[in-house]
């Protein structure tokens, strides 16, 4: 996650007609349309598909025409279904007065899935015209840097959203998580830091363990890898950038500093 960003340099281009047109279609208020300008979800698929062309990135920020092969079409629902079956999961288990999962372990297997990390690295593959085999995506090697992709995300996004959590009474968050399992505020956040550092060890041991299948597989392994890695990190960039969590300048100080002030928190987190 200390790579460099990089943002699509058709961002701009492609956000003025994405927002244009997700207002006309849904006949938004001018205020709604301001509400979701502002959210900048093409910054996000920008800075995860850094390569990819004007039709392309339109095309996951609208989330519509296809250009794919079979194999490429059938990952894209099982990742999708892998996410929904999560989303379907945590509603159930609300509804059934369950409330958020009380184990750090429960937790991270329903996190994992409705981080959206699954559908959004198939979105990058087919962004940047990857064609992966079924066979190299079934891989238990290539399925660790998928879920590595959605961990890494799912961590720095509870640590990021945590105060916006906490201020709207949200639960669902790591960090809130842990606090009811005994932790201190910090204790839970060096978790979360020691969670991520588990990541690195099991990205590269899922690297070693990558078989070789052939120089047109492997470099389209090598693509999808790198989907995996740009997810997370430009979900990041995505997260400093915006004000979504941290206002309009918090994320980029966190940015800089890497602290995160909670000192006007803790009374509301008590």
């Amino acid at each position: 996650m200390s790579a460099t960003p990089m943002v699509n340099p058709l961002h701009s281009k492609v956000k003025a007609a994405a927002d244009a047109f997700i207002a006309d279609y849904l006949k938004t208020e001018k205020h709604e349309a301001e509400k979701n300008r502002k959210a900048d979800f093409c910054f996000c698929a920008s800075a995860m598909a850094s390569h990819a062309d004007a039709e392309a990135l339109r095309t996951m920020v609208d989330w519509l025409n296809w250009r794919t092969s079979p194999d490429v079409q059938t990952q894209f629902k099982i990742t999708h279904k892998r996410y929904l079956d999560g989303l379907l999961h945590q509603v159930e288990a609300t509804r059934d007065g369950d409330g958020q999962p009380r184990t750090e372990e429960g937790y991270i297997r329903i996190r994992r899935r409705t981080v959206g990390g699954y559908p959004c690295i198939s979105l990058i593959d087919y962004a940047h015209n990857v064609n992966l085999s079924q066979e190299a995506f079934e891989h238990p090697s290539v399925q660790e840097c998928i879920a590595v992709g959605c961990d890494l995300a799912w961590i720095h996004n509870d640590i990021v959203s945590y105060k916006k959590d906490v201020k709207s009474g949200i639960e669902h968050n790591i960090v809130t998580v842990l606090k009811k399992n005994g932790f201190t505020t910090q204790q839970a956040m060096d978790r979360a830091g020691e969670l991520q550092d588990e990541c690195y060890r099991r990205w590269y041991l899922a690297l070693t363990s990558m078989p070789v299948w052939g120089e047109a597989t492997d470099r389209e392994v090598l693509r999808c890898i790198e989907a995996c890695h740009s997810f997370p990190l430009g979900d990041l960039l995505w997260s400093f950038q915006i004000g979504r969590y941290l206002g309009a300048t918090e994320g980029y100080k966190l940015h800089e500093t890497k602290v995160l002030d909670l000192s006007d928190l803790e009374p509301i987190a008590a």
